[in-house]
């Protein structure tokens, strides 16, 4: 389902507003990656951002699942 919202930018094309409409109608996570630019966007519910791989992994991809940051010690051994 592609998503009928107006207000987005002309960047964004049918793979974006593909994601989104997807995230709009399902409590999905929807990950696209610009194939021009190499862009990551995420869409979650209405709305869409573009994130840095970092912000993805450990914002959007390590709480989905259920994965969580080592503390000092766990890192030291």
């Amino acid at each position: 389902p592609v998503s009928k919202r107006q207000d987005l930018p002309k960047s964004y094309c049918l793979r974006h507003r593909a994601a989104l409409g997807l995230s709009e109608r399902t409590d999905a996570l929807a990950i696209v990656v610009s194939e021009e630019t190499g862009k990551i966007s995420v869409a979650k519910g209405d709305n869409i951002r573009s994130v840095t791989i970092n912000e993805l992994e450990h914002k959007y991809l390590a709480p989905a699942l259920g994965i969580t940051e080592p503390t000092k010690t766990e890192k030291m051994k």
